[in-house]
């Protein structure tokens, strides 16, 4: 859904809600070999580490409107957060 990139020191340095560029990046989706304790830290409505792929850090999230996910990468000084909603499946 967006793109926002902060400095480590805290500063908002831009953000980007092109879908198109998301779509390229993301159109196939992203995938992550899950555990069975995912679900029960989706019914906790609190943010937990879901795994790691070569673009960052993907956490998750459990709410009343579905799983929020968020892609976090570091690259030298700046921060790059991707949001999104999500499914999760298994099989």
């Amino acid at each position: 859904m967006s793109e926002t990139t902060i400095s480590k020191s805290g500063e908002w340095v831009k953000t980007e809600t092109d879908f198109m560029k998301l779509m390229e990046m993301f159109g196939d989706g992203l995938e992550l070999p899950l555990k069975n304790s995912v679900l029960g830290n989706l019914d906790t409505k609190q943010p937990f580490l879901a795994g790691e792929v070569n673009r960052g850090k993907v956490y998750l999230m459990g709410g009343d409107m579905g799983v929020e996910g968020k892609l976090i990468s570091v690259s030298g000084e700046e921060i790059t957060i991707y949001d999104g909603m999500c499914n999760v499946g298994f099989g």
